[in-house]
């Protein structure tokens, strides 16, 4: 599959977005039976503000105005002509600044639905952050308007990536287009665009050093990751995470992540991981996920009592969207310190099962299986208490 279309894809997959979600025990499964190299490194601009999910702002008041008090228009501003001057006019208006109450980082904008693609670390655990466009002034004073609201829609925190997604795209922004190792040698050139040390919209240029493959590192706080990486001499500081690795021939072929203690050498993860990253959320998206659209109240079909390694299930069907068909399984074990289990399948193999752990009638968390039945792909956290998830967790493999 071609990089557009796994893009266009996931951006038209995602707004529709309904997961579902959870059971690590194998109870519904017999339910439905009986009837590399590794371092140490800093990354920058890793955030750590918490949201509440109310609807306030998803930054504090005041930290717009210190992010960018020292930002001044440049009259008259005059870029170098050639190639470089090209990357950087071509595709600064599609990085951003990704901006939490207590970090920033760097993202770019890969599909005009409004995809934003940064590091895990940049926007932590936050279900909301704000992000700013560059204002049309080269050095000019980001406004207003130039800021959006954006909701994060996807994480892998093993690999460091992140998709945010932003409501409205400005007029005139321009993806870019997602590139792999084969669009770059050791000894070409790359191109960076980020916000080193609160210095927005800087342009930097390297080398390829190397390819890292199945690479692993750590950040400050012990969460380590692994992918493939490009080893640049490309500068990487605080502020730049999560911003594009771009190729002569314009194409993101890594996002900036880390960096050595030792000088010149940093960081991104590759093209090729970022693709693997979106073709899995691809498939996790299209699963059939059960609609809500419709305001109705959920039916329950006759329930049943069920006996499994001694224990006691009430199992019964459960039509969601009132459409006359069930929707999914829904399991109250008898012993009340065993969570609720709602169970989506796609014939005879569970597809996702949501988790409601304290019988508060608000679901916590989901599993979403994939081609294995034993183990799943991705887990999705509930902090709302909705049945789609709010955020997803890809599964470690072992």
């Amino acid at each position: 599959m071609k990089t557009h279309l796994k893009l266009a894809l996931l951006g038209s997959l995602f707004l529709g977005l309904n997961a579902q979600a959870f059971d690590p025990s194998g109870m519904a499964r017999e339910m439905e039976s009986s009837g590399g190299k590794s371092a140490a490194w800093s990354a920058g601009g890793a955030a750590v503000w918490s949201h509440d999910g109310k609807p306030t702002d998803p930054v504090r008041p005041g930290r717009i105005s210190e992010t960018f008090s020292g930002m001044k228009p440049e009259v008259g501003l005059k870029t170098r002509a050639g190639k470089d001057a090209r990357i950087y006019a071509t595709h600064s208006q599609s990085v951003v600044l990704v901006l939490t109450n207590e970090g920033s980082g760097t993202g770019s904008v890969i599909h005009q639905s409004g995809l934003v693609l940064t590091n895990w670390h940049v926007v932590g655990n936050n279900s909301e952050v704000a992000v700013a466009f560059k204002p049309r002034q080269e050095g000019g004073q980001v406004t207003k308007a130039d800021l959006h609201r954006a909701r994060v829609l996807l994480v892998d925190e093993g690999a460091d990536l992140a998709i945010v997604y932003v409501p409205t795209l400005p007029k005139g922004i321009r993806p870019i287009e997602i590139g792999t190792l084969n669009d770059i040698q050791i000894g070409s050139d790359v191109h960076a665009i980020g916000h080193p040390s609160g210095l927005h919209w800087t342009y930097t240029k390297g080398i390829v050093s190397q390819v890292r493959r199945d690479f692993e590192w750590a950040i400050q706080g012990g969460h380590r990751f692994r992918a493939d990486v490009v080893q640049t001499q490309t500068p990487i500081n605080p502020g730049n995470s999560g911003g594009p690795l771009i190729s002569d021939n314009g194409l993101l072929v890594g996002v900036n992540a880390f960096r050595s203690d030792k000088e010149g050498l940093n960081f991104a993860i590759s093209g090729d991981t970022v693709l693997r990253f979106m073709l899995a959320a691809i498939k996790q998206l299209e699963q059939p996920q059960p609609a809500q659209a419709k305001a109705c109240t959920a039916q329950f079909g006759e329930g049943r009592r069920v006996v499994s390694r001694g224990a006691a299930v009430i199992t019964m069907p459960v039509d969601l969207d009132c459409d006359g068909y069930a929707d999914a399984d829904y399991l109250d074990p008898e012993d009340k310190r065993t969570p609720i289990m709602l169970v989506f399948k796609e014939g005879n193999r569970i597809k996702t099962i949501v988790m409601d752990d304290n019988r508060d009638g608000r679901w916590d968390r989901s599993l979403h299986y994939g081609s294995s039945q034993e183990n799943p792909d991705y887990i999705g956290y509930h902090p709302d208490g909705r049945l789609k998830p709010s955020t997803y967790e890809r599964v470690a493999m072992r």
